[in-house]
């Protein structure tokens, strides 16, 4: 493959790279997820809670 002689790249790797692209999808939106998650809880507090307290809501809602 010509893009992989260029890069100077083993096949294998671009066809494991290819093979990831569904999970790095769902990683994707698991962190979109995370991260309204964060912004819902840190609103809520009227922005008082920040490091240490939003950790500690996310574990008690689940």
């Amino acid at each position: 493959m010509l893009l992989c002689e260029v890069l100077k790249t083993a096949r294998s790797t671009y066809y494991t790279w290819v093979a990831g692209a569904e999970a790095r999808e769902a990683r994707r939106r698991a962190d979109t997820a995370l991260a309204h998650e964060i912004t819902v809880i840190h609103i809520a507090s009227r922005r008082n809670y920040g490091v240490p307290r939003v950790p500690a809501e996310l574990r008690r809602q689940g």
